[in-house]
């Protein structure tokens, strides 16, 4: 996914959190006292500027540990001033940005360690930033990584400037207000904050549930005439369609590539799903934040050269590809995260590019950097999201389709005998959509020699007394609908024998059996990765010299956004066993985890539950 350096600056300033009031006796550094002031200047008719100044008191309340300070600027800003009061000899560092999760990013880091030595120590850190890009500042977070006990945020607004500011996630806690300066012709818009909780990095957990600001900057007056910034759609994608104009794409080499491909494909069907599928395979994704404000893709015959790209190139490699063979293909700009393409805020929001294809009047939505995924499937991250299409000069907004839970569907076959205590049988697992995805990644990022082994431990698991053998893999591959996994087993932990009587465990998995939530500790929301459809099918063959005693209640749960269904039914000499779990929603609100846990233990205690088959009078043992 790509990333602008704008984008970049509250993706990793914030990591997000669940909206509660309130000082954590777990606070050792908090924020006494804060004010940001946002100014726009001008110098001359046509120089334009953003200064930002924040002066930030930190005390140290708790245990006397050192915390890191940091401010993020990219190449069209600079940090002019930085002071330290209270705490003598910091020196700040000023760094590219680095992360795991990036191959390359242009934003700069200023930052510095604040090294409190006694408990009520204060310190007073100023910044002052200028950007000469008055559309580089549109998102103003709220909350930090320590707890605000006071908050003040102003934006001092000329005539000559014309803003919106939105609101998201706003509660009590935050007032605004706005004062009219007639004799300077400004208008000042004021922000106070009072006990926002530290943000809490939580897995699985939404980024943008915390209160943050749009800041939309509509137009500007040059020469007394209104020159339009985002006023709207219409200026959002010609500044945005400008960038990929200068990818500068060698036409030639591309389709020299696309004919190599296709060779061998009859249909335009195939052409697509091997065009599509090519990509996936042989370009590396790699997260590059650099170029022109991040937002020009890498020429299509340079990522051919390279064998790597982020989102942006690797989506412009696969659109070039399209065209080469004839093929309607455009650009596509979205968000993945709650905070994405808004159609009422006219704001760069998007995180990633992909591509769309118009064909057989559908169109389809091919994201490269989804590797194993087939066409026609779409990763959660998209579904569902309003996108920016290049139409030439003009633009489509469209929504990416929402797909079902069943397009993510695990599910398990098998049918057991039993032999020496032992239950035995040859089992079938299928994954699709993006279940396919999460193992297929998991294949991908284990060595060949070591494959066989990993996914014997993987279905074994973790129980020694069962044996898993003749492991055989088939649709490992992204044109695939669909990856098989079929293997022998022999499972000796899920039957007992107590006098006459076997007692038998049905289920293999005991899927979401650790999936209760500690209410106590967790803050945030909880995210699925996407939406699930698990489906087992066991049945076992009730032998010779043996009757069914009992076996366990069948299982219901249903709510809005998930439901648990454990079935058992007897058909002649036959226990069925049938279970689907279904994840309809992938958002569990935090306000739902009291029901959620008390499903899991009703899943749980079915889980326990065992078939109990009795030995006949009449018969020998088997």
């Amino acid at each position: 996914m790509f990333k602008n350096s704008r984008f970049t600056l509250f993706c990793v300033f914030i990591f997000c959190s669940f909206i509660s009031m309130g000082q954590s006796k777990d606070d050792n550094v908090i924020i006494s006292g804060q004010e940001d002031t946002y100014r726009y200047l001008k110098n001359g008719n046509k120089d334009f500027q953003i200064e930002e100044k924040s002066v930030i008191e930190y005390t140290c309340i708790g245990d006397v540990k050192p915390i890191t300070v940091y401010k993020f600027y990219s190449a069209t800003s600079e940090i002019t001033k930085v002071r330290v009061k209270g705490i003598k000899r910091v020196v700040p560092r000023y760094e590219m940005y680095q992360s795991k999760s990036l191959f390359y990013s242009d934003t700069r880091v200023c930052y510095f360690s604040l090294p409190f030595s006694k408990k009520n120590e204060s310190a007073q850190v100023t910044f002052v930033k200028k950007s000469s890009d008055l559309q580089s500042l549109f998102f103003i977070p709220i909350s930090d990584d320590q707890f605000i006990k006071k908050k003040v945020i102003r934006f001092e607004v000329p005539d000559w400037m014309e803003i919106d500011l939105i609101e998201r996630n706003f509660d009590s806690s935050i007032q605004k207000d706005s004062i009219r300066d007639d004799k300077n012709r400004t208008n000042t818009y004021i922000y106070t904050v009072e006990n926002q909780k530290a943000i809490k990095q939580e897995e699985n957990m939404p980024r943008y549930a915390y209160p943050y600001i749009y800041v939309i900057p509509r137009s500007v007056r040059v020469d007394g005439l209104k020159q339009p910034l985002f006023d709207n759609f219409d200026h959002l994608y010609a500044w945005l369609h400008n960038y990929v104009l200068l990818s500068g794409n060698k036409e030639d080499i591309v389709k020299q590539k696309a004919q190599e491909i296709t060779n061998n494909c009859k249909t335009d069907d195939e052409k697509i799903k091997a065009l599509f599928s090519w990509v996936q395979d042989n370009i590396r994704y790699l997260a590059n934040e650099y170029g022109i404000e991040a937002y020009k893709p890498d020429a299509a015959h340079e990522v051919i050269r390279k064998k790597y790209g982020d989102c942006k190139g690797m989506s412009n490699l696969l659109k070039c590809l399209l065209h080469a063979q004839g093929f309607d293909a455009r650009l596509v700009w979205l968000g993945t995260k709650e905070i994405s393409i808004d159609s009422s805020v006219p704001l760069p929001l998007g995180d990633h590019m992909i591509c769309a294809l118009k064909w057989n009047n559908t169109i389809y939505y091919l994201d490269p950097t989804a590797k194993f995924m087939p066409f026609g499937q779409y990763p959660q991250y998209i579904q569902g999201k309003t996108v920016l299409i290049e139409d030439d000069k003009n633009y489509l907004l469209e929504k990416v389709p929402i797909l079902p839970p069943s397009s993510n569907t695990e599910s398990l076959s098998c049918e057991f005998t039993i032999e020496d205590q032992s239950l035995r049988c040859k089992s079938k697992i299928e994954y699709s959509g993006e279940s396919k995805q999460d193992i297929m990644s998991a294949i991908q990022s284990t060595k060949n020699i070591e494959l066989m082994s990993a996914l014997k431990t993987f279905l074994e698991r973790g129980n020694v007394q069962d044996k898993v053998s003749d492991i055989e893999l088939s649709g490992a591959n992204s044109l695939s609908e669909k990856m098989e996994l079929t293997y022998n087993e022999v499972r000796k932990s899920n039957i007992k024998k107590h006098a006459n009587e076997l007692f038998i465990g049905m289920d293999s998995f005991r899927d979401f059996n650790t999936m209760g939530i500690d209410t106590a500790k967790r803050q945030n929301d909880y995210l699925f990765t996407y939406k699930r459809h698990i489906v087992r099918d066991e049945r076992l063959l009730i032998p010779k010299g043996y009757r069914l005693k009992s076996y366990p209640s069948n299982l219901k749960v249903e709510e809005k956004g998930y439901s648990f269904v454990l079935n058992y039914t007897i058909v002649d000499n036959k226990i069925i066993y049938h279970k689907e779990i279904t994840i309809l929603e992938p958002w569990l609100k935090k306000a739902d985890f009291s029901t959620w846990n008390s499903n899991i233990e009703k899943l749980k205690k079915a889980y326990l539950e065992q078939v109990i088959l009795i030995q006949t009078s009449d018969t020998n043992e088997d």
